[in-house]
């Protein structure tokens, strides 16, 4: 089964000064670091995530999600799974969804149409995957992989 990516930005709105801290934050995120530097790293990282978890920005994404995934219902039926920088992130992100499809909600977990899942051993079926965070090597493969398994019920590729 063929895999498509479909690049769907959700911006964030930083002035001049901001953007600069950010790239710099950013590089050094992304650097190997010595064990020292640790602690450092975090607290960068959380000024990202601050960012990235902002309210403005959530509420466009989950309304451009909504939006995508229900027109993939519209052509199959299907699972998707978001993907995002932190639990907090997570939480809030479902907290808007449920704000815009309330009916979507349920506090049973064998009920409603949204949850979400603080683990990575979860692994099901889904033909959509949305990631909300910066993916490479390893955690990447990983994240097509789950994309591209057959479901049980569904005849073999």
């Amino acid at each position: 089964m063929p895999i498509y990516y479909e690049s769907r930005l959700a911006k964030i709105e930083l002035d001049d000064e901001s953007k600069e801290l950010l790239d710099e934050e950013i590089a050094e995120v992304t650097e190997d670091e010595l064990a020292e530097q640790q602690d450092r790293i975090k607290r960068k990282w959380s000024q990202v995530e601050a960012l990235v978890g902002s309210s403005k920005r959530l509420r466009l994404i989950a309304e451009d999600l909504i939006e995508h995934f229900e027109s993939r219902l519209n052509a199959m039926d299907g699972k998707a799974m978001i993907v995002c920088m932190s639990r907090r992130i997570c939480v809030d992100l479902y907290a808007e969804i449920v704000r815009l499809r309330p009916d979507w909600h349920s506090d049973k977990d064998d009920e409603g149409v949204v949850k979400v899942v603080m683990t990575g051993s979860d692994a099901p079926c889904m033909h959509t995957m949305y990631i909300d965070k910066p993916m490479r090597g390893h955690g990447l493969m990983q994240a097509i992989a789950r994309v591209n398994r057959v479901s049980r019920t569904s005849p073999a590729a």
